[in-house]
C-alpha cells in the first residue's frame, strides 16, 4: 500500500463501519497516518513495536505477518501502545532530539581529534581553542599531508557541528523563551535532565 490517505482509505473501504479500529507501528513516518486518519473521526492506536514480541519460532515474518499480530494483539485487548504526542509539540521535541544527537557527534569529533594527537604524542588543545583553530595552526603542526588534511576535515566538521548546535539554542532571548515551552514537553528524560542543561 502506498504511504498516502487516498491508498489507505481504498484498503479500508470495503470493510465500511466495521473497521471499529485502527492501528499502525510507531515506526519514523507515523505522524501523516495517525493525523490524518484521526480527523476522519477514526480510533486509531500507535502500537509499540518495542513491546510486541512474535513467537521466537516463527518462519515468516513480513508487513502481512506483522499486520496480523497487531490486529490479534488489538482484538484481544493487549496491544501495547505508545503515547501520542500531540501535533503542536512534536516539533520542539523533534528539536530537541536533533539537537541532542549534534552534541553527541561533536562529542565523537572532538574525541576523534584527541585520539589523533595522542597517536602522534602531541599536545592536544581544549575544545574551544581547538574551534578558533584555522590553516596556520594545522600547518605548524609536524604531520604528513594526509593528517594534516584528517585534522583540517575534523575542526571542519566541529565548526559546523558547533554552529548548528548553537542555532538550536539560539540567543539570550530565545533560550529563555525555549526553556519555558520544554519544561511543557512531556515524558523523553526531561524530568532527568532540565531544559537549561537541554539548550546550553
Amino acid at each position: 500500500m502506498k504511504a498516502n490517505l487516498t491508498a489507505v482509505n481504498t484498503a479500508l473501504k470495503p470493510y465500511g463501519d466495521r473497521v471499529k479500529q485502527v492501528a499502525v507501528e510507531s515506526t519514523y513516518n507515523w505522524y501523516w497516518f495517525v493525523d490524518r486518519l484521526r480527523s476522519q473521526g477514526r480510533d486509531v492506536r500507535l502500537a509499540n513495536p518495542a513491546k510486541m514480541d512474535q513467537y521466537s519460532g516463527l518462519k515468516v515474518g513480513d508487513d502481512a505477518s506483522d499486520a496480523g499480530w497487531i490486529a490479534e494483539q488489538m482484538r484481544l485487548g493487549i496491544l501495547p501502545e505508545s503515547y501520542v504526542y500531540p501535533a503542536e509539540l512534536r516539533p520542539m521535541r523533534d528539536a530537541l532530539r536533533r539537537r541532542m544527537l549534534i552534541v553527541r557527534q561533536r562529542t565523537q569529533t572532538l574525541l576523534s581529534l584527541e585520539s589523533l594527537f595522542a597517536r602522534y604524542a602531541l599536545p592536544c588543545p581544549k575544545a574551544d581553542e581547538l574551534k578558533g583553530w584555522t590553516g596556520v595552526e594545522v600547518e605548524g603542526l609536524k604531520l604528513d599531508s594526509f593528517t594534516r588534511l584528517e585534522v583540517e576535515s575534523l575542526l571542519g566538521v566541529l565548526r559546523q557541528q558547533d554552529k548548528m548546535a548553537s542555532r538550536h539554542s539560539g540567543g539570550k532571548g530565545q533560550r529563555e523563551q525555549r526553556e519555558a515551552d520544554v519544561l511543557q514537553v512531556p515524558g523523553e528524560v526531561l524530568p532527568l535532565l532540565d531544559a537549561h542543561t537541554w539548550l546550553r
